[in-house]
């Protein structure tokens, strides 16, 4: 069996990521060993299969260490011909200079660790988690044959541009030369990649996330004294949760708000709740981990999930809310609607007006249950057929532990 390297932002330090640690434990069967890399490291581990390790310890590279990097003839030559292409999306040459020695610098401390662990090249499958960061840094592993097979997903703030605030995405043309597979999340995403590097649409394909099947009532009924609305998300710009305060202030009829999620614009929507009318009540429950949200839905009747981002890749938090059979309100964004469908679910251009949300929970709302049954039952259907961890995850697996 081969070794995989699994390059993350933090898992499995902190909170964030969650959604790999679903995914780990079918890479562990078909794996000899992991070795996962994350960018950070602060923050408590979270419980890994017994075949995961660790690797900590790559630092950032210091200016006084820039000349070593130039020994090497490749950073120069593709530094070079990298600031002269149109797909260079950061115009000062010290930016340049600084962002591509610090990932040269990463590539030469992964060669190290590759001698001193004594792995074959051969025997070491890369997988970087996102498309940006160490997907830049592996490239350069891969083109110098220090491992064997180099693949990356693709989720939504390092495919959409928009997402970031670029014109282009520096050095993505020389990642996606030197990697053997990209895996956008969604549909959407991988048209979107295609669309911008046509000269690698071989390589571009779709994989989508998943999540396990943790209902155990698919026939559960709607609440009868408290309509309840669900959202889960950090409390970041983009994710413009505030406006579910706006959206739920125009409802007249009982109904409890419950969101999951922290973040920078947490104060701003603690005091924006306060103004909300008798008939709204509201939980903030903070962060929580994935296992707390799935309890969550397990003691209570969620009748609405709601998500009313600028830009997503494939909210893995829609997918839970499906699970469990919960229609959803959603905005089209990124591969959204590839989860959320009309016989089911409710989409919104994301420039809507708030009173054409509150009318569609108004409309949910009045709809006899039966009629509510049968959105919940179409929902965790099409969960079922396109978004089961077990079932999406293992595919993954066996693609990129293949010989």
């Amino acid at each position: 069996m081969k070794s995989l390297f699994l390059f993350t932002q933090s898992f499995p330090y902190g909170k964030g990521e969650t959604f790999i640690a679903e995914e780990l434990p079918y890479l562990a069967t078909k794996f000899k060993t992991i070795y996962i890399f994350p960018e950070n490291c602060s923050g408590e581990i979270r419980p890994l299969p017994a075949n995961a390790n660790v690797v900590n310890g790559f630092s950032f590279l210091s200016r006084a260490n820039y000349s070593f990097v130039f020994k090497i003839k490749s950073a120069i030559k593709y530094l070079t011909r990298t600031i002269k292409s149109k797909e260079y999306g950061y115009p000062p040459f010290r930016n340049a200079l600084s962002y591509w020695t610090q990932r040269m610098h990463k590539a030469v401390q992964l060669k190290k660790f590759m001698l001193n662990s004594k792995l074959n090249p051969a025997d070491v499958v890369a997988y970087t988690y996102w498309l940006t960061g160490w997907a830049e840094w592996v490239a350069l592993l891969r083109d110098k044959k220090v491992v064997s097979k180099f693949y990356s997903r693709a989720h939504g703030f390092d495919v959409y541009e928009t997402q970031t605030g670029i014109k282009f995405f520096a050095w993505r043309d020389y990642v996606l030369s030197n990697c053997d597979g990209v895996f956008a999340v969604s549909e959407n995403g991988a048209a979107h990649l295609s669309a911008r590097y046509p000269a690698h649409l071989s390589k571009i394909k779709t994989a989508c996330l998943g999540v396990s099947d943790n209902c155990t009532d698919e026939n559960h009924s709607s609440n009868t004294e408290q309509f309840l609305l669900l959202s889960c998300s950090s409390t970041i710009a983009l994710k413009r949760v505030e406006k579910i305060v706006d959206v739920v202030s125009e409802l007249k009829f009982d109904l409890k708000w419950v969101h999951f999620g922290d973040g920078p614009l947490q104060s701003l929507l603690n005091v924006k709740v306060k103004s909300l009318p008798a008939n709204i009540s509201v939980e903030l429950m903070g962060w929580k981990s994935s296992k707390e949200v799935i309890q969550f839905y397990h003691q209570n009747k969620v009748d609405l999930f709601i998500n009313l981002s600028t830009s997503e890749g494939i909210p893995v938090s829609i997918m839970e809310a499906m699970s469990f059979g919960t229609p959803v309100i959603a905005t089209k964004t990124g591969g959204v609607p590839e989860l959320v469908k009309p016989d089911f679910g409710f989409l919104f251009d994301v420039d809507f007006k708030t009173n054409e949300i509150s009318e569609a929970i108004q409309h949910f709302y009045l709809m006899p249950d039966s009629a509510k049954q049968q959105y919940r039952k179409l929902a965790r259907q099409h969960y079922l057929a396109n978004f089961s961890a077990a079932k999406n995850y293992t595919h993954f697996a066996d693609i990129i532990c293949a010989e």
